[in-house]
Order: C-alpha cells, then sequence, then structure tokens
C-alpha cells in the first residue's frame, strides 16, 4: 500500500447526520458510522464512513486534504538490500502464482508496490515489470535494483505517457485512492486486449465487519477512503469491457487478513496492554470457531478478483 501526498489542511468532518452523492452511482447516502484512527492512532479526529443504499459502496466523506499525515513513516518497513526483497517477497508467492493462471507473460504493472514484493516475483517469474508508487523511499530502494518505478501522487497522469500492459495489479491498494472510479477507468485503458486487471482490497460484506463495525482493523480509518463490494467493482468493469474470470475470499492472502483482523479488531476493545494481550489469544480460538463460516459465500475479510479485457477483434 502506498502513501499519497502531504497536503495543506485537514477538510472538516462531516455532521453526523449528513448525506453525500455516492461517488459510484450518485445516490444520496447517509452517513453509516464514524470512526477513528485505531490501528495507528496517527489522529484523535473522527472520519464519516457513508453507506450507499443502492450500490452498497461506503466511502469517506469529506476525504482529508492531507492523507499524507495518517501515514506514519514506519508504513513501510524498507528491506536492507535485494537479498531481504526476496526473503520478504516468499511469503507474497501464491499472488505471482494466481496471476500466473491467467497470463503467463509480457508486460507487468503494479500500482502501489511498496518495496517490490510482489514486483520482485514478477520479474523472477519472467514478466518485465514496472511499477507507479507515491512513498519516495521506496521509490529510491527499487530504482536502487534496477526495476522501472514511476514516482507519483496522481495515478491517471502517470499512466497517461505509459504503454498497454498485459498485467495490471493492485494488492489492497484501491481502497486507499482519492478518485479510485477515475483511476479505474485509466487503469482499464492501459490494460492490452486479452490482459488482465487485478484487485484484492477488503470486504465490506466480511462477517468481521458486522460485528466489529467502527473498531474493525480492514476499516483502518482514515486510509481506506472507500470500501467496495464486489458486485459493483465487477459491474463498473463490465461497462469498461471486462469479464471477470476469478473471484476468491479463500486465497493464501485473504485468509490470513482474517486472521489478522480477529486479532487486531479484537485487541482494538481495549486500551491495557495485559488484556490486549489476553484478547490476542482469544481472538486465536475465535478464529478457528469463525473459519467456516468466513469461508462461506463472500464473508471473509478481503476478496481477490481478476478481470480479463475483451481480445481485439
Amino acid at each position: 500500500m502506498s502513501t499519497p501526498p502531504a497536503g495543506p489542511a485537514t477538510a472538516a468532518l462531516a455532521a453526523p447526520s449528513a448525506t453525500r452523492a455516492c461517488p459510484a452511482c450518485a445516490a444520496a447516502a447517509p452517513v453509516a458510522l464514524t470512526a477513528s484512527d485505531t490501528n495507528h492512532a496517527t489522529t484523535p479526529e473522527r472520519f464519516a464512513y457513508h453507506r450507499c443504499p443502492d450500490c452498497g459502496l461506503w466511502f469517506v466523506d469529506p476525504v482529508p486534504a492531507d492523507l499524507g499525515r495518517y501515514y506514519p513513516r514506519t508504513y513501510h518497513d524498507i528491506p536492507a538490500d535485494a537479498a531481504g526483497l526476496a526473503a520478504a517477497a516468499a511469503i507474497d508467492r501464491y499472488k505471482i502464482d494466481l496471476v500466473l493462471r491467467h497470463v503467463q507473460r509480457g508486460r507487468l504493472l503494479e500500482i502501489g508496490p511498496s518495496y517490490g514484493m510482489f514486483l520482485h516475483l514478477a520479474r523472477s517469474a519472467g514478466f518485465t515489470a514496472e511499477g507507479i508508487e507515491m512513498d519516495a523511499g521506496c521509490c529510491s530502494f527499487l530504482s536502487g535494483l534496477g526495476f522501472t518505478v514511476h514516482h507519483a501522487t496522481d495515478v491517471p497522469g502517470a499512466l497517461a505517457p505509459l504503454p498497454r500492459f498485459d498485467v495490471v495489479a493492485l494488492w489492497h491498494v484501491f481502497e486507499h485512492l482519492p478518485s479510485p472510479w477515475t483511476t479505474l477507468a485509466a487503469l482499464a485503458a492501459h490494460v492490452a486486449p486479452g490482459g488482465v486487471l487485478v484487485l484484492a482490497q477488503p470486504n465490506p460484506l466480511a462477517l468481521q465487519f458486522r460485528l466489529f463495525g467502527r473498531r474493525w482493523t480492514h476499516l483502518d480509518a482514515p486510509r481506506h477512503l472507500q470500501l467496495v463490494p464486489a458486485a459493483l467493482l465487477a459491474r463498473r468493469l463490465a461497462e469498461l469491457g471486462f469479464v471477470q474470470v476469478e473471484l476468491t475470499a479463500t486465497d493464501p492472502g485473504s485468509l490470513g487478513w482474517n486472521r489478522f483482523g480477529w486479532v487486531h479488531s479484537l485487541r482494538n476493545l481495549a486500551r491495557a496492554r495485559p488484556l490486549r494481550f489476553l484478547l490476542h489469544v482469544f481472538a486465536r480460538g475465535v478464529e478457528l470457531l469463525a473459519m467456516p463460516l468466513e469461508r462461506r459465500g463472500l464473508r471473509g475479510t478481503a476478496y481477490t478478483a481478476v478481470f480479463r479485457k475483451a481480445p481485439a477483434p
């Protein structure tokens, strides 16, 4: 996940009774909850999350003008060297395996590669891999390892001069984008005919979200600016000429986010360190009990979707 740019000021928060036009379908969307930064404690502010009654989108409005201040310096744990990157990348092996089920070679672009675990795997698999990243430190590290990486805060603008790609991937990045639908259209235009667009993101239909609400760790206020239902994403991409070819909430990454969600959401219920430790232990048992429910339907904390662009006529 990438760090948005810093700005001059924080936008005023919405009144609890305010409604906003849904950015996906324009329906009137009331405030469903307000949440603070329980994950990183960067601010005591509360942020208004609206839920669209028509399309199911959850979104922050107003979006803070200075998103960069909510990303601590420790957000990207950049390794020391190429060996450190290769070791760290092993945990993400499932991502390149998923891509290889649909595309075996060609040009690959990752939006928000952080310090490059997936880019490393993609290059090792034979792809010509590059990225668009907002964090200057990550860009410097990747450039030093020979990756083509574009340092940019405006994804559509950075895409404009680039060619089309056989694979475009966003691993838990889309929810951070302040202009997601404009960016999605720009990304779709840069996928080659027959190529794929891969998106993994938090699931607003998650069992955990229903249980924890504003204390759900994957809400991650205010960094997660929207939670997009899988059905809404599929509809928008169908309008852009894509067909969904895979949707899963049980890939290794999504299952890992389930575990993370139980542990950290329960820890968020307490401040005292001893109680937080006990809740951490308790969470592992809850995870095992909830596992059958989270693996049925689309109830997991996250989903991964793959869309193929129609081939050229």
